[in-house]
């Protein structure tokens, strides 16, 4: 029986060449559409679930309220993590990340390259995720000093092999210092919420060691089988009580925890699943760019919404070429045939067309798939079409779309009675109908919905492109990875703001753009106490850092050769004056901690305007420039 109805859906297709091409090109289009979506929202669900213990994996975030200053991070102290090892039996392992950011070059021969993705970890953190080795085993492969697991790319870079094992790699990150490779990994996907090339030994990180209040490590838990980790949470406020508050007490000058509360300051942890970091982290010093589940809802809905559009089409289609079919099913029915059959039938050829739809979908997703890529600035691969939510939702769906899509057509054209049919009295108002009309109102009205939205999309993105962010960014060209010119940098600027057209250069750490920039903590009075306390942004410039890239000076002064006292002053933005409480900001101290217990002071000389440095969807926040060497960019 199924293979009368295949037969009689194909010589129909073939019969009505122009009908069904139109049919299925409109299909074509919508599940094209669909499917371009559906895999960047797969891929964005897919992050961090490629590892064996994923669903046990947590990190730990930190919330800190002090005084005016407040912190959402997602980094610890780096002795939590081996502390809730040793005190609670529900871990059952721990590893630590330490971002890597300063200027770190390999040496291959005579040549230096300077790398970027790069970080000391545990010798517990191939225990915790799953990257494969290619070479050697990577769950010892970081227990002694002087050792390095890097990647499958990085091995073929500068060794010309994937078999790197044994093999040295000279570096400057803690002087001039040779690694001895001691296993090779797969490249990370890039569905990892942190991509590196490079892992040294945690032993060689030169750090402030045991000190609870210095936040920088990014700690990962693996509970136990069957633990709950929001019932785990509250052994967090324990843990605060009885080592972070007796340590801040005898360092911060903090008389007590109840005080401490008391004045609205907190001090929390948390924990965030493994799954859960791309898509609803927001918080400052992640290790890559995150993204966001409010896209995914919107985006899976507007693929759904053209789904429907291309189905309603497909009805209003099918509709109205009724008056063709409506003889063929009067005969068939006075021939015997049950209306079951008609309704098979005509559903038959509707699943058929939905195959031939998804088929060519499917070649056309999968070659242009680069171009898709290049556009969401993505690394989509055309494997994403056969993992297992995609390739299920392909199988699933020329079944769903035809039967959707070819219901009403096929119950509504098994209806007709044989005599009205042979007499031409329903062909003549077949098509009129109130459920025609309602699907090209549908119709219409989702397509209304979707150009509307399309529009305000690209006006948003012409706002951002176009937007005043309160610096010069047009004819500024910069260099980045300045390190490498060493002592030559500050030469290399002289000589070029002489040449034609360069009206002025600046070397600095930071720029106004999203990265990762390093916070401190800023107080009105010598005291770190709890009042009167900030966390901004703190960039390190040089006296050409205004003028090159046109930030407005309105209070106060640049910093300037004649003052020598400089190096001891700071300029900050409106935001920063607001949260201060100052009136007149220019001459006040502020004072920061710089460790050891040493406390050293700022004068304000100046205040900038505020400028966006962040994303347009966040608030500008507080920011200050203090003058010291930083050779990493050259801005012109």
């Amino acid at each position: 029986m199924f293979k009368n109805y295949l037969k009689i859906a194909v010589r129909n297709l073939l019969k009505h060449k122009m009908y069904s091409f139109i049919n299925i090109s409109g299909l074509t289009i919508g599940i094209t559409c669909c499917l371009f979506i559906m895999s960047y929202v797969f891929y964005e669900l897919s992050y961090d679930r490629f590892h064996k213990n994923s669903d046990r994996i947590y990190r730990i975030n930190t919330d800190l309220k002090f005084g005016a200053a407040e912190l959402q991070i997602p980094v610890c102290s780096d002795l939590m993590g081996p502390i809730l090892k040793k005190d609670y039996p529900q871990v059952e392992e721990y590893t630590r990340i330490y971002n890597i950011t300063d200027n770190v070059y390999i040496k291959k021969g005579s040549q230096c390259y300077n790398e970027h993705r790069m970080a000391c970890v545990d010798s517990t953190f191939f225990r915790v995720f799953s990257f494969p080795a290619l070479y050697g085993d990577a769950k010892n492969a970081l227990n002694e000093p002087n050792s390095v697991v890097i990647s499958k790319s990085m091995a073929d870079k500068y060794f010309g092999t994937d078999d790197a094992v044994g093999k040295y790699l000279e570096t400057n990150i803690y002087g001039s210092t040779l690694f001895k490779v001691t296993a090779v990994i797969k490249d990370m996907p890039d569905n990892s919420h942190f991509q590196f090339d490079f892992l040294f030994s945690m032993s060689n990180l030169k750090y402030d060691w045991g000190n609870f209040v210095s936040s920088n490590f990014h700690t990962y838990l693996l509970l136990k089988e069957g633990t709950d980790y929001k019932k785990f949470e509250k052994n967090f406020s324990e843990y605060t009580g009885r080592y972070e508050f007796p340590y801040a007490k005898k360092h911060l000058q903090i008389q007590s925890r109840e005080e401490f509360e008391k004045a609205g300051n907190k001090l929390e942890h948390s924990l965030i699943p493994l799954t859960d970091i791309h898509l609803y982290s927001k918080r400052q010093q992640e290790l890559s760019s995150s993204g966001n589940v409010a896209y995914v809802y919107i985006l899976s809905a507007v693929a759904l919404f053209i789904l429907l559009i291309a189905c309603v089409n497909f009805m209003n289609l099918t509709t109205a070429g009724s008056a063709n079919r409506a003889r063929e099913v009067g005969i068939r029915k006075v021939l015997g045939t049950e209306r079951r059959s008609i309704i098979f039938q005509f559903l038959a050829e509707s699943v058929l067309m939905a195959l031939i739809s998804v088929a060519i979908s499917v070649v056309i997703v999968s070659d242009a798939l680069p171009l898709f890529n290049d556009l969401i600035g993505k690394n989509l691969d055309a494997r994403i079409l056969s993992s297992a939510p995609v390739l299920l939702t392909l199988i699933l769906l020329p079944f769903v779309v035809g039967i959707i899509a070819g219901s009403y057509p096929a119950f509504y054209l098994s209806r007709f009675m044989p005599g009205e049919i042979l007499k031409g009295k329903l062909i003549r108002g077949s098509k009129s109908g109130g459920m025609r009309s309602a699907l090209v109102i549908f119709q219409f009205t989702a397509s209304i919905v979707l150009i509307t939205g399309t529009i305000i999309i690209y006006r948003q993105l012409n706002f951002i492109q176009n937007k005043n962010l309160g610096y010069q960014k047009d004819q500024v060209l910069i260099i980045n990875d300045a390190y490498m010119l060493g002592r030559n940098a500050d030469a290399y600027k002289y000589e070029m703001t002489k040449v034609p057209g360069v009206i002025s250069g600046t070397m600095s750490a930071f720029l106004p753009i999203p990265s990762e920039r390093n916070f401190s903590a800023f107080y009105t009075q010598a005291a770190t106490v709890s009042e009167g306390g900030l966390t901004m942004q703190r960039w390190k410039i040089d006296r050409d850092y205004l003028k090159t890239l046109g930030i407005k000076l309105i209070e106060g002064r640049n910093f300037s050769r004649d003052f020598i006292s400089d190096s001891a002053s700071i300029i900050i933005n409106q935001t920063a004056v607001k949260q201060l409480g100052y009136n007149n900001p220019v001459d006040n101290i502020l004072y920061t901690w710089v460790g050891g217990g040493r406390v050293k002071q700022y004068k304000i000389i100046g205040v900038v305007k505020d400028f966006n440095f962040e994303s347009l969807h966040q608030d500008i926040g507080p920011l200050c420039f203090v003058l010291e060497r930083s050779s990493g960019l050259i801005s012109f």
